[in-house]
């Protein structure tokens, strides 16, 4: 069995041991899905309901919930709405949901927010490096499958940018006490919990002035904008490397480099 998939067997028998079910897995198609009994998804979000959701397992796309496309709005919805029940993992698979159905600026505030929760979940704890075997690895596969295709496209649209740095501002970091975290997959906390909102508003301020503020201010200007793009799609083999747009890159590289440096 791939490492990859023996991980995602022990987090579905986790998280059914923890209910009280029993594990079960069914292969469709040369892919792997989770089940649990479906909820109707509304807000507030609970854990009950994310723990209710069916998700893929190793798409090699990325993972994401299984339902159909009503469905799926109604889940980004309520994942926007409210995620304080979810772990890092979950906020992953809402936004590569909300990114297949077209919702980019759902999807971006949510990539971002499970880049930030899964920051302040290696700090209380204490997680050490992807070893192939551990949430860690599922989180840097889940994480690469966005990372490129997110903040690309939600960047084009520099008002909606500027929307989900206004929504990451008003997010709160540190999920809620019965959150789902599926407990023998993290281990005890080391970070006591009265530092756990200082430490989750330092790592939110990190990201948003290193990365939010700075790309917010920057894409307020129309010829910015123009340049990142371009720089995106130069880089992802988008447009053909021809001499022309080598120096075009350049070009706009510099501009890129000089005002997200400033």
């Amino acid at each position: 069995m791939h490492r990859m998939e023996s991980i995602l067997f022990l987090l579905l028998a986790a998280s059914l041991a923890a209910t009280g079910q029993e594990a079960s897995s069914k292969a469709a198609a040369g892919q792997l899905s989770r089940t649990a009994a479906s909820l109707s998804i509304t807000s507030p979000l609970t854990a009950r309901q994310i723990e209710s959701l069916r998700a893929t397992i190793n798409d090699p796309a990325g993972d994401y919930f299984i339902a159909s496309r009503e469905d799926q709005k109604n889940i980004v919805s309520a994942f926007v709405e409210d995620n304080s029940k979810s772990d890092p993992t979950g906020l992953y698979l809402a936004a590569n949901t909300a990114y297949r159905i077209g919702e980019i600026k759902e999807a971006a505030f949510l990539f971002y927010a499970a880049q930030i929760r899964k920051a302040f979940d290696y700090k209380r704890y204490g997680l050490g490096k992807a070893n192939g075997d551990n949430i860690q690895t599922y989180w840097g596969f889940l994480n690469q499958t966005l990372v490129e295709s997110v903040p690309s496209a939600i960047t084009r649209k520099p008002q909606e940018f500027s929307e989900v740095i206004d929504m990451l501002d008003k997010w709160q970091v540190v999920p809620a006490d019965d959150a789902l975290y599926i407990k023998t997959m993290y281990g005890a906390y080391v970070l006591p919990k009265n530092q756990w909102q200082a430490a989750g508003a330092s790592i939110k301020k990190d990201f948003m002035d290193n990365y939010g503020y700075k790309h917010k201010r920057f894409l307020s200007n129309p010829e910015n904008a123009e340049a990142l793009a371009f720089v995106h799609d130069y880089n992802f083999n988008q447009i053909p490397h021809t001499p022309e747009n080598a120096l075009k890159f350049q070009k706009c590289r510099d501009t890129v480099n000089k005002g997200l440096n400033q």
